[in-house]
């Protein structure tokens, strides 16, 4: 029998296959559970058996989680998707590793403006945060003196009161490039945007897309909201009820980077969902009053936006509550 034809007949248990992969027992099993990752032959006894095939593919799926791929976006690629997706990430990496970032004086407005000048200053040697706020009038003021050399801006959603805000702050950035990250948006306001030079990266984005943002165009020169009370849930049919938020977007920044009992990324998904939605929310909210002609509609997509929103919210605290987790 060829060496080949042996290697396809032997197969693994469980613990042998955790130690070949460097994944737990109990990872491996749950993949299996949740996401159908792999799907192992049975012996007589009932044991788990693996065959070289599936540790190899098990393998791939432990690289690719530790390159910061979550589990459930990847479990279903056959095995050529996972290869391929490596290198993908890997070559990402090697953005990340080769990139020379020139000394970088930021200034950051986000719901979350700390957090994104973190993230560059993990890859960055010579960086300073002039200012970071989620107010605008701050930010124009800080502008007047700081002189950063780049600027780094978040928006849910970019309706034309949002593009021309996103404008007066690049003008007044004297000639700093300026990056956007934003969830929602047409495409005539991004082309407007980057008629005038501004970069836009549609989020969720990750490490590699901003530091490829700075070195592809390098540049030249809130109290936390308290938890409002629960809603009633849900309205009568056919009201057009726009739900409350369950979570300030600080308390939103802190569940995502919660680690679970339950060895899966459920916090961070949710998390993501509800982001997502409430960017919607405002980018229908603000289409309702810039559009008369279309407001019914645009009224009709908020408050059905903000129930579905609600409906994710209230799965975040059933499983804060299973969990022990709190919002903070």
């Amino acid at each position: 029998m060829h060496t080949e034809e042996k290697a396809q007949e032997t197969t693994y248990g469980i613990g042998t296959a955790a130690r070949l992969t460097g994944l737990t027992v109990h990872t491996i099993r749950v993949w299996e559970r949740r996401y159908e990752a792999v799907l192992p032959e049975r012996s007589e006894g009932g044991r788990r058996r693996y065959s070289v095939r599936q540790v190899k593919r098990l393998g791939l799926l432990k690289q690719l989680t530790d390159l910061g791929e979550s589990i459930g976006s990847i479990a279903s690629l056959d095995d050529d998707g996972l290869r391929q997706r490596l290198r993908t990430c890997r070559s990402q990496a090697e953005v990340m590793r080769s990139a020379v970032l020139p000394p970088l004086r930021v200034a950051a407005m986000s719901v979350a403006a700390d957090r994104l000048v973190e993230r560059l200053a993990a890859h960055a040697t010579d960086l300073t945060c002039v200012t970071a706020t989620a107010d605008v009038g701050e930010l124009l003021a800080d502008l007047k003196s700081s002189r950063p050399n780049v600027l780094l801006l978040e928006y849910p959603a970019i309706d034309t009161r949002v593009r021309d805000e996103i404008l007066t702050i690049s003008a007044a950035g004297h000639g700093a490039l300026c990056v956007v990250l934003y969830r929602f948006a047409p495409s005539t306001r991004l082309a407007e945007l980057e008629d005038a030079g501004v970069v836009t990266i549609r989020g969720p984005a990750d490490d590699a897309d901003l530091i490829r943002a700075l070195t592809v165009a390098p540049a030249t020169s809130a109290k936390e909201q308290a938890t409002p009370p629960r809603p009633s849930f849900p309205p009568e049919p056919g009201e057009l009820v726009v739900m409350q938020r369950r979570f300030s977007d600080a308390q939103l920044d802190r569940l995502a980077r919660v680690t679970t009992s339950v060895d899966c990324e459920c916090p961070w998904h949710l998390v993501d969902l509800i982001r997502s939605l409430t960017a919607f929310e405002v980018y229908s909210a603000r289409c309702e009053s810039e559009s008369p002609e279309d407001a019914e509609l645009h009224a009709y997509l908020h408050a059905q936006t903000s129930r579905a929103r609600a409906l994710i919210e209230e799965s975040m605290v059933r499983l804060m509550e299973e969990e022990g987790i709190e919002a903070g």
